[in-house]
């Protein structure tokens, strides 16, 4: 299995355990014909990117120099998109993104080197009273 789908796996798990009354599960393949079936929402679980450090070694940078593995710092971005029916009150979009923060503090997926981050949340859309707030997060590893 990829590094980055066991970093998404272990969010999951993470967020079933912390979180057990709204469905948990990676953004569907077509997110366009995507319809809420919950009857109070959902926390989607999305790779978005990565951003790389520069390598750490080098085998030279003369010709035939050897080719080595060269370990870079990985940075994994992964999206939470909270889609839910209740803008206010005991399961309102806020009371659930706090809800998402808390259960992912002091938490490291497998093989990380740092816990998870929080790197940006905001509103999305909302479209016949489902709303939708994104949580971007991060998480460190080694590329090798």
């Amino acid at each position: 299995m990829s590094k980055t789908q066991t970093v998404i796996d272990d969010y999951i798990s993470r967020l079933r355990e912390h979180i057990t009354d709204l469905a948990i599960s990676e953004m569907p393949d077509s997110p366009s014909s995507y319809a809420l079936k919950h009857p109070l929402g959902e926390i989607l679980v999305q790779y978005i990117g990565s951003e790389f450090a520069e390598p750490e070694l080098s085998g030279g940078n003369y010709p035939n120099a050897p080719l080595l593995d060269r370990p870079q710092r990985r940075r994994i971005n992964i999206q939470l998109t909270l889609v839910i029916r209740s803008l206010r009150g005991a399961t309102s979009t806020t009371a659930r993104l706090d809800d998402i923060r808390n259960s992912l503090k002091k938490f490291r997926p497998t093989d990380c080197l740092t816990q998870v981050y929080f790197v940006a949340e905001s509103f999305i859309s909302e479209t016949q009273g489902i709303w939708q707030y994104g949580i971007k997060t991060a998480v460190e590893l080694w590329e090798i």
